[in-house]
């Protein structure tokens, strides 16, 4: 049995599932009839099948192990799965591309060009595809015919939001039963994979009797309808029926192999069925909130898969990671204001990163998600810990980076990682230094060439109400071919989370119209001086930096000098720099922000300012907000290198500094 490899491609994890389900409808005949056991994966297809009868799904399926190796990286160590349907040891290296991997490819280029139309191209690839194989044909046009089943029927990413839904922004999403106040619950992250030591870590946990279990995403390869019930959900059915252990509530988030079908098997074969024998353990959306009876602590779950979907993201240079809708934004900072407690927030994608980049190479900040940092930062004084997944490991970042008081990967608790993708190694030095892990943090094991598992438990048995948590990380055995005769999870470390609540808010002075100010954005740049030469040469391009600083008045656009703003105020933003020509405005297709005459241009020279935390309408000392054109509605004011510029879905925030 071979281990488990994927990609970040939607269309290439389509392609992983129409071949694996293809060899599957194949064989069924061959498999056992019990649903308790159905296989899961390619390697569990080979284990089962018949000898005689496997020679064909072998061919297909070693195919497309190589061609995934091969998409991974030569370099990277992991098993080959021969024809024979056998695997070699872990220390294997994916070697020069193979007839076997070509065969795959061509295929998979086929299918694409099929769905795409183009009938022709198709056929000289699936020709192509000929010289390199004399197996099953026919078996590689039904995978074709499955690809583009998925790839035409999966067309627009499902999501359920609150605000389109009419349904009220207070109470939807939180889910209605409540956790003991000394309840433990297990946290898992990119689990999915229907393996046998996935369902074993599961079955573990359930035997530390937690009270819940929650999964930071991915239901791999696709999260396809069927992938999505025999990888998680039957697997839940499996464990408790072994046990013999009451059911508990399981929930989860998307990420973004949750997407690549989009979302049709999360929602409806997931979060719609997985609780579905208790009704008050319902979670209605891809985002949720579960709070402890003693309302001293809420995790809060987002959904940040529905913008990781699109295979074009990997090409574009100017990609800065996901983001979340603006009413599911709304929606966690209502439950961050309005919640009495400590929020343990949860998300699939990273907020920062030491081994990968989450922004292009040309970002200020490419470790670090610029979205989520400005959704959250403000409320980083009542979030007593951030965990994610994506990455495949266990790391634990220092603590009070970027004003956050812990952030805590745990994204390995199935996937196959392999030594050779090396997960501890920084990206760069800088990386190493910007977002540096935690002094003597453990690490997770190696064996036969893989890294072993990781999952969390958090306890929240207390002596008061406001006493911290303990959160104690596991390894758990990780294998492929053969199964320890032990399996036994290793407590690698134990850390108290501190209960966490915003201090009350000290009131800054009330900015009004005619007032002098900075702006700071959540990268601690401010607006600073201009510069001209960027084209045209004769016009006055505001710039920004972090250690120079331009003085900046705010007046409204209609009221008295003087006059308190307010949230939502509409103002014209004037440099101190000069006399004339000194009114900010957003110009040509948005994208140039400089200065101009006073009122040329009214609705491009106007602004709306709109508090990040409307809960005192007042703009004050302090205050963090969005900068709106009046003009292009949509477009914030943000950074774009030493720039300022509008755009609608990078929504820089901005700090009000009285002078």
């Amino acid at each position: 049995m071979t281990r488990f490899r994927t990609v970040p491609s939607r269309s290439l994890s389509l392609w992983q599932s129409a071949v694996t389900d293809t060899v599957r409808s194949a064989m069924k005949d061959q498999m056992p009839k019990s649903g308790s056991e159905q296989p899961g994966q390619q390697a569990d297809l080979l284990a089962v099948a018949a000898p005689a009868a496997a020679d064909n799904a072998a061919e297909l399926l070693a195919s497309l192990h190589e061609h995934i190796l091969q998409e991974q990286g030569a370099d990277n160590p992991g098993p080959l799965l021969k024809a024979s349907g056998s695997a070699s040891d872990a220390s294997a290296e994916a070697g020069p591309a193979s007839d076997a991997a070509k065969v795959s490819r061509l295929m998979y280029e086929a299918a694409i060009a099929k769905a795409e139309g183009k009938e022709e191209e198709a056929f000289r690839l699936m020709e192509e595809a000929r010289k390199y194989s004399t197996g099953d044909y026919a078996g590689w046009v039904t995978c074709i015919t499955t690809f583009i089943e998925y790839y035409t029927k999966y067309r627009n990413p499902y999501y359920r939001d609150w605000k389109e839904l009419g349904q009220p922004i207070g109470t939807y999403g939180v889910i209605p039963y409540v956790l003991p106040d000394d309840a433990k619950v297990g946290l898992i992250g990119d689990w999915a994979t229907g393996m046998p030591d996935a369902k074993e870590l599961v079955k573990y946990m359930v035997n530390m009797d937690v009270d819940a279990i929650i999964h930071l995403g991915d239901i791999y390869y696709s999260g396809t309808p069927d992938e999505c019930t025999r990888n998680f959900n039957a697997i839940f059915d499996e464990v408790f029926a072994e046990t013999g252990k009451p059911r508990i509530p399981v929930f989860t988030i998307p990420g973004n192999h949750d997407y690549y079908a989009f979302g049709y098997g999360f929602y409806n074969g997931v979060i719609d069925q997985v609780n579905a024998s208790h009704p008050d353990w319902k979670q209605e959306a891809s985002y949720f909130s579960l709070r402890t009876q003693d309302g001293a602590w809420q995790f809060l779950g987002m959904d940040t898969g529905r913008h990781d979907y699109n295979p074009k993201n990997d090409m574009d240079p100017t990609y800065n990671g996901p983001w979340l809708e603006d009413s599911e934004v709304e929606w966690h900072a209502d439950k961050l204001r309005n919640f009495g407690g400590s929020t343990l927030l949860l998300s699939h994608h990273q907020l920062f990163s030491q081994h990968s980049p989450i922004q292009s190479r040309f970002a200020q900040r490419p470790w670090m998600n610029e979205h989520l940092m400005s959704a959250f930062s403000p409320y980083f004084d009542r979030i007593a810990c951030w965990f994610w997944g994506h990455e495949h490991n266990l790391a634990l970042f220092r603590d009070g980076l970027m004003g956050l008081a812990k952030g805590r990967l745990v994204g390995s608790s199935a996937y196959e990682e392999t030594t050779g993708e090396t997960p501890y190694t920084p990206h760069n030095a800088d990386y190493a230094e910007q977002v540096p892990y935690m002094e003597a943090m453990p690490l997770v094991s190696q064996a036969n060439g893989y890294y072993n598992h990781a999952f969390a438990v958090l306890d929240f048995k207390r002596a008061g109400k406001e006493d911290p948590i303990a959160c104690t990380y596991y390894e758990f055995p990780s294998w492929g071919s053969h199964q320890p005769d032990t399996i036994q999870a290793k407590v690698l470390m134990t850390e108290t989370i501190p209960y966490k609540v915003p201090a009350p808010p000290v009131s800054g002075a009330v900015i009004k119209s005619g007032d002098v100010v900075l702006l700071r954005n959540q990268t601690g740049a401010y607006v600073a001086g201009f510069k001209t030469g960027k084209w045209p040469s004769y016009l006055n391009f505001p710039t920004v930096s972090p250690t120079d600083k331009v003085k900046l008045k705010l007046s409204l656009l209609q009221g008295t000098e003087g006059s308190e703003l307010k949230d939502e105020a509409e103002i014209r933003i004037e440099t101190t720099e000069m006399q004339q020509d000194n009114c900010l405005g957003a110009w040509k297709d948005r994208h140039e922000l400089y200065y101009y005459q006073k009122d040329y241009n009214k609705e491009q020279q106007g602004w709306r300012l709109r508090k990040v935390d409307p809960t005192d309408s007042a703009l004050r000392d302090g205050d963090v907000v969005y900068i709106y054109n009046r003009y292009w509605t949509d477009g914030k004011m943000c950074q774009e290198g030493q720039w300022l510029t509008t755009k609608a879905d990078t929504p820089d925030k901005w700090t009000i500094v009285k002078l």
